[in-house]
């Protein structure tokens, strides 16, 4: 699974998680996103602040970081306030790269940077083994049902996860 999709999946859960008021799960959820942020997303090269997921729904992925800027001689010349936008497509994802604080010479040259890097690195595959989500417990309902969360595609029914094939 990609690196935005590992991610989509994992928020959504989270939201499941909440609205069933299973804190448990709610907490290991975040963890995991902090975990994938940290290993598979920029970090160094001038991204050397903490890169924060602001806002995940079904429809866009919004991350937020900073960008320490280089001068001509190698010396730090500022920051820019980088917003980085994932909105789905019938292949995989569209980015689009909101920025403040830069307006300098070499602006083409790290917009081009900047979407080359970080589209590559929200299409790594997500090596998953110990943290296998493919249901997640999720709390129980009002009437007292255990329900699950699905961290794959797949939608919940009450009768288990329907894939893509249609079958349960």
């Amino acid at each position: 699974m990609k690196v935005y999709q590992k991610i989509s999946h994992l928020s959504n859960a989270i939201e499941n998680c909440k609205r069933n008021k299973n804190w448990d799960w709610h907490a290991r959820h975040q963890i995991r996103i902090g975990e994938i942020i940290d290993e598979y997303l920029p970090s160094g090269s001038g991204f050397d602040a903490d890169i924060n997921l602001k806002y995940c729904d079904r429809k866009k992925m919004i991350f937020k970081t900073h960008y320490h800027c280089m001068d001509e001689h190698g010396g730090y010349d500022g920051w820019i306030a980088v917003a980085f936008i994932l909105t789905p497509s019938f292949i995989d994802f569209n980015l689009k790269i909101n920025w403040r604080g830069y307006r300098g010479k070499y602006k083409g040259q790290l917009i081009d940077y900047f979407y080359y890097l970080w589209g590559n690195a929200f299409n790594q595959e997500v090596k998953d083994e110990k943290h296998d989500t493919r249901l997640m417990h999720t709390g129980q309902n009002d009437n007292g049902v255990s329900e699950m969360g699905c961290g794959y595609e797949g939608e919940i029914t009450p009768y288990g996860i329907k894939d893509e094939f249609g079958g349960l």
